[in-house]
C-alpha cells in the first residue's frame, strides 16, 4: 500500500467525514461541518508527512467531539473575529480610544 500526504486522502474518505459529521449531529453538535472536522484532522496530522488510506480513516472515525470542541477552540483563539464576517469588525472596537485603555 502506498503512502500519501493526508490532503491526498480529502475525496476518497468523504464518505467517513460525512459519517463523522453525522454522529456530531446526533450528539447535539448542530454546527459541525465536513470542512472544519477535515480542518481538524489536518490539523492533528499535521507531524506525520506520509500516511495510507487506513490510518486516514482510522484517524478519521476515532475523532472525539472532545478533540474537535479544543481544535475549534484554539482556532477562535487565534482569530478574535472569527464570529464576524469577513471585513466586518465589531463596534465595540470601533469606539474604543487607546487613550482610554491606559
Amino acid at each position: 500500500m502506498e503512502e500519501k500526504e493526508l490532503e491526498y486522502y480529502r475525496s476518497q474518505i468523504d464518505v467517513v467525514l460525512q459519517s463523522k459529521c453525522k454522529e456530531f449531529h446526533i450528539l447535539g453538535y448542530e454546527k459541525a461541518t465536513v470542512e472544519d472536522i477535515w480542518a481538524c484532522l489536518l490539523h492533528k496530522g499535521r507531524d506525520k508527512k506520509l500516511w495510507r488510506m487506513y490510518e486516514a480513516v482510522s484517524m478519521a472515525m476515532g475523532l472525539k467531539i472532545t478533540d474537535y470542541m479544543n481544535y475549534l477552540t484554539i482556532q477562535a483563539y487565534q482569530n478574535p473575529h472569527w464570529i464576524f464576517d469577513e471585513g466586518e469588525v465589531p463596534e465595540a472596537t470601533l469606539s474604543m480610544n487607546v487613550e482610554e485603555l491606559k
